[in-house]
């Protein structure tokens, strides 16, 4: 790590390199921070380096009558995914003159913070990471940020463009109808999945409104709640994910969703650049450098309510 001072108008700002394992709480705070993988909502592979196989089993298992012979009438049958890791990198110009007031506020107590952070340029990194984590969550379910030669649209376009059980609908979702949406999803997904650990909706913010809206119109008889309701949708949790586009939903298990990263790949890199000597400048410069991947198996299990608006 290289480390240079440079003193500004208030705190101290310094000018530093974090390269493989010391960019590592920058890279897991800029990954990790998004409501899906922070609340665990999908399975979490931490340390990929670059490629990582998933192996999964289904077994058959025949009870028969008791003899003295020994009859195999089980089966065993292995299937295996390839999550692949894409390489990403984040630029970025912050004026570390508005940053400054923020901070100063922050250290004289005028702040909500429970915690602050203890230098100038952990704040600094720390905005940059809560800027980044909005991004990692939307490129988890529809945006291509995750691209890697066999992704499309995030989780939601992996799971449709390879045979997942899809429930087509029309129009907006609302209080009205979301309710025949879920259960139509409820009604595709395989019985063996039902009460299995980790079974969820996953739901973006307009259709969570749209369920909380359903819940307080008389249809299930909760009209007497005060705030928020219950998250759940004939006993299966309903699950709010950010990054899940307005209408589109998914049914399906947490162990069959799947994100990769190498928190503790020499790749990762997290650079702080004070522009200050450099142009006379007050911007800082971030640069991080991460590998993130997405993946879904057992995608045939797994629901997609498909809106077309």
């Amino acid at each position: 790590m290289k480390n240079r001072n440079i003193q500004l108008s208030g705190p101290t700002l310094s000018t530093n390199t974090y390269a493989g394992e010391f960019a590592n709480k920058y890279i897991a705070a800029a990954l990790l921070s998004g409501d899906t993988l922070a609340k665990g909502l999908i399975t979490l592979h931490p340390n990929v380096a670059y490629k990582e196989v998933i192996r999964n089993y289904a077994t058959s298992v025949v009870i028969a009558d008791s003899t003295c012979d020994y009859t195999d009438g089980s089966s065993v049958t292995l299937s295996e995914y390839v999550l692949t890791l894409a390489e990403k990198q984040v630029n970025l110009t912050l004026c570390k003159k508005s940053l400054q007031q923020t901070w100063e506020s922050m250290q004289m107590g005028f702040s909500a913070f429970d915690s602050l952070p203890p230098t100038f340029e952990d704040f600094v990194l720390a905005q940059t990471a809560a800027q980044v984590a909005q991004q990692v969550e939307l490129g988890i379910w529809t945006s291509t940020l995750w691209y890697n030669g066999t992704l499309a649209e995030g989780m939601i376009g992996y799971l449709l463009d390879n045979t997942c059980i899809a429930v087509n609908a029309s129009g907006i979702s609302t209080g009205s109808n979301i309710a025949a949406r879920l259960q139509s999803m409820l009604d595709a997904s395989p019985a063996a999945l039902y009460g299995k650990e980790g079974y969820q909706f996953y739901v973006g913010p307009f259709t969570m409104k749209a369920y909380q809206a359903a819940l307080s119109i008389g249809n299930y008889n909760f009209q007497f709640y005060v705030g928020e309701k219950p998250m759940n949708f004939q006993g299966i949790p309903v699950t709010l994910c950010p990054g899940l586009n307005d209408y589109d939903c998914v049914l399906g298990l947490k162990s069959d969703l799947h994100f990769g990263t190498g928190l503790l790949d020499n790749y990762n890199e997290v650079k702080m650049l004070d522009m200050a000597d450099i142009d006379g400048s007050q911007n800082v410069r971030i640069i991080m450098r991460f590998t993130g991947g997405i993946i879904a198996t057992n995608v045939g299990q797994q629901v997609v309510l498909n809106v077309t608006v």
